[in-house]
């Protein structure tokens, strides 16, 4: 079992936090690149009691996202 539990609203800031971090430009030899993120999550107990379960459901909520486009959660 898992021991501790994220919140949803902790999760949406970790989420927000990445997106900010990877939408600025790195420069790859003096050219600007740009990362884009598809990003699948899932809670506990909302979508599953046992990691298999939520890997599972965060992988196809990803895959939803990359569906919906690009930069998604």
């Amino acid at each position: 079992m898992l021991d501790s539990v994220a919140s949803p609203q902790a999760v949406t800031r970790i989420i927000r936090k990445l997106f900010s971090v990877c939408g600025e430009p790195y420069d790859l030899g003096g050219s600007a690149r740009y990362v884009t993120l598809s990003i699948g999550a899932s809670l506990f107990p909302r979508d599953g009691y046992d990691i298999p379960t939520l890997l599972k459901r965060a992988d196809q909520a990803m895959y939803l996202a990359k569906r919906a486009g690009k930069n998604r959660v």
